[in-house]
């Protein structure tokens, strides 16, 4: 992370990574991204779960975290990634730390998957 000189932190670019705005940009889990786009949101997820692991709150208090940077949008990519996992993470009785870390554990897989050649969102989140 580096820290933004108007406010709040931004996460540190992948080396060769183009600027494509991936941060700015809403999507829909369906659409397929390319591997320098998926490289960009498994770093966006990272940076989301480690907010969850800083923050000792509740629900509302994460989100508000989420909102400070980028006018709410990472609020929003970050609902965007969670959401579908949502459901499956509410089946379960565990705290909000407990999601940050299966959410983490999800984010790793994915980077996995993207230096191994074999990314498939569609078969990630679905």
């Amino acid at each position: 992370m580096s820290n933004n000189p108007n406010g709040g932190s931004v996460p540190l670019k992948p080396p060769d990574m183009p600027e494509r705005g991936i941060y700015y940009e809403l999507r829909t889990i369906e659409e397929p991204y390319t591997p320098p786009e998926a490289a960009l949101i498994a770093a966006e997820m990272e940076r989301a779960a480690n907010e969850i692991f800083i923050i000792s709150g509740n629900y509302e208090t994460i989100m508000e975290s989420l909102c400070d940077d980028w006018e709410g949008r990472a609020y929003r990519r970050f609902m965007e990634l969670y959401r579908p996992l949502e459901k499956e993470l509410s089946n379960l009785d565990i705290s909000i730390r407990e999601k940050a870390k299966q959410i983490r554990q999800i984010q790793i897989m994915h980077k996995r998957m993207y230096w191994e050649g074999v990314y498939h969102p569609e078969r990630i989140i679905s």
